[in-house]
């Protein structure tokens, strides 16, 4: 891609970021028992998804995903990465 197209795209993004920003309040975080477990969890005011996350360890969470009317969980894995 040349300037003009990274010009292009820059611009795009930038106008992508200021549309998706979030005004105002998007989540809150709570403690709720998920698998037994007391664990926080993240719940997204205008979307049918929870959040529940665990520390692993000082640096990693651990994440399950859910979604209201969808059984299915979805887990994923956060690392903390320090910028020099």
């Amino acid at each position: 891609m040349g300037s003009a197209g990274t010009h292009v795209a820059r611009n795009l993004f930038s106008y992508l970021q200021r549309r998706l920003r979030a005004r105002g309040p998007v989540a809150s975080l709570k403690t709720v028992v998920f698998g037994g477990v007391e664990s926080a969890a993240m719940v997204y005011d205008d979307q049918p998804i929870v959040d529940y996350l665990r520390r692993i360890d000082e640096h990693r969470v651990m994440g399950a995903l859910t979604i209201s009317g969808d059984e299915r969980i979805y887990f994923f894995e956060l690392e903390r990465v320090n910028e020099p």
